[in-house]
């Protein structure tokens, strides 16, 4: 296997002394290592692309390349899975080349979802993809063909493919029982489109981090800035908050995730009102009080935990006269002891008292 894809290395002598050198320099913390070498893996998987063929060849052209990542697949699985004591270029290059491999997969498996005609030579490429997913013991590479599937396809069109007996291999089995424990549709999709795009991008950041689409997909929102506000807070009770209804913990939303949604919270000029950005963080680490979600709770119970949700978020984004009350009665009761409600009946006791 020492000459298998000779042609999209680097020469490892000049590699490995570039690497020592720039680890050893005394500008290089322990704690920038992490970044170097993802800096180090994206410039050889760049160099790799320049030398794939681009759309238009033919698949005669193509073929060979299919081959060649399979073969590069099979050894990977049998010889680099494991990961080694120190790093080294060449262990680097085995993972820019892994995640080119991983994304010709993932657009052939976007391709076939668009029922474009697949390139010679690629079956027999995705069947060793499927074999690394379940045989390496490794869930990124699954997350990893998600995401880039989420990005190119959509969030909703992958979460489509969860229920799809012959996409069951793409998903970690933690994906499968949180397809199962989930099973409320979305009320909050009576909003329409706008909702759902905001939805959509908050469903995203959960899988990849980046909160910054969320605040780039309200900007180009046509609601009023109340009703994105309110989206948002609806958006971050369905995509993040339900998450906690899982009995598996692991399912449960990651550190990273709540701290990328707490930086949000606070710099979004969509959640600028302190009670807002109190509702959405608590939204976001299930800190409800007795409306917290939890894996034993029935359908009713949930039911009424969303309707709940729903009237916080519009009494706190609603601007009206006539919602004023009701937002002072559902937020803070304590104000209106001594207060008078529209509708609300005369005091006959008062009258009384006053007539004796």
């Amino acid at each position: 296997m020492a000459g298998l894809g000779s042609k999209r290395r680097v020469p490892q002598g000049l590699g490995a002394q570039h690497l020592s050198s720039v680890e050893e320099s005394r500008f290089v913390h322990e704690d920038d290592k992490a970044e170097l070498y993802a800096l180090y893996i994206n410039c050889l998987e760049d160099s790799m692309w320049e030398k794939m063929p681009q759309e238009g060849y033919a698949d005669l052209e193509v073929k060979p390349f299919y081959n060649d990542e399979t073969q590069f697949l099979h050894f990977f699985l049998t010889e680099v899975n494991s990961v080694p004591a120190t790093v080294s270029i060449q262990h680097l290059q085995h993972i820019a080349r892994l995640r080119l491999s991983l994304t010709m997969a993932a657009q052939l498996i976007s391709d076939d979802l668009c029922e474009r005609k697949l390139p010679d030579g690629s079956e027999d490429f995705l069947k060793m993809v499927i074999k690394v997913c379940e045989d390496s013991g490794n869930d990124w590479y699954r997350i990893y063909l998600i995401r880039k599937l989420s990005e190119w396809q959509g969030v909703e069109s992958v979460q489509t493919l969860v229920k799809q007996p012959g996409f069951s291999w793409l998903f970690p089995n933690d994906i499968h029982q949180q397809n199962v424990d989930e099973d409320q549709m979305d009320q909050y999709l009576v909003y329409g489109e706008e909702y759902k795009t905001i939805r959509d991008a908050v469903a995203k950041a959960v899988v990849d981090c980046n909160v910054e689409q969320i605040e780039d997909v309200c900007e180009k929102c046509t609601a009023p800035p109340r009703k994105r506000t309110m989206f948002i807070l609806l958006a971050l009770f369905r995509e993040v908050t339900t998450l906690y209804r899982s009995a598996n913990t692991s399912l449960h939303p990651s550190s990273e995730i709540c701290h990328a949604f707490a930086d949000l919270i606070q710099g979004s000029k969509y959640l600028y009102q302190k009670e807002v950005r109190d509702l959405a963080s608590a939204l976001v680490h299930n800190r409800l009080g007795s409306l917290a979600i939890t894996h034993d709770l029935t359908i009713v119970d949930n039911t009424i935990i969303e309707l709940n949700i729903h009237l916080a978020a519009v009494l706190l984004t609603g601007t009206h006269l006539l919602v004023m009350p009701l937002k002072q009665l559902g937020l803070s009761p304590e104000n209106m002891q001594a207060a008078f409600i529209p509708t609300m009946p005369d005091d006959m006791l008062a009258v009384a008292q006053a007539a004796i």
